[in-house]
């Protein structure tokens, strides 16, 4: 259940050429009042799971030179510490995108605390 969980979050913030960001269907994955951390050179910037969205739609849009051959992110390692409240993850993975031609490969890692609510899993904490 969980493996398919980061498997679905990771292919819908993917999107190939041409294709649709799948805004909604991201959203899904995380509690209404999930807390997110951007860290930027050492400083966290908090954001709700709306700024996100916004932003990274606003992104796609204002900056399409960034997804011109769609955008992919995807896991290359776990790690999964489970107890009886909440399921911590700390997700390696890679992303690639196109930049005016130019092919970019980054590397990071997902922080994220999961929470089941009513027997669905949620993200309740994002940290990347």
């Amino acid at each position: 259940m969980l493996h398919t969980f980061i498997k679905d979050f990771y292919s819908t913030i993917s999107f190939d050429k041409g294709e649709e960001w799948k805004e909604e269907a991201f959203r899904e994955f995380f509690l209404n009042d999930a807390v997110l951390m951007e860290c930027k050179d050492g400083i966290y910037h908090r954001k709700t799971i709306n700024e996100y969205a916004s932003e990274f739609t606003s992104l796609i849009k204002f900056h399409p030179e960034c997804f011109e051959k769609g955008f992919q992110e995807k896991q290359v390692n776990v790690k999964v510490i489970e107890n009886d409240i909440s399921i911590l993850v700390s997700s390696e993975y890679e992303k690639y995108y196109s930049v005016s031609g130019k092919e970019m490969k980054e590397y990071g890692i997902n922080n994220m605390t999961i929470v089941k609510e009513s027997g669905v899993l949620k993200i309740a904490c994002l940290i990347w």
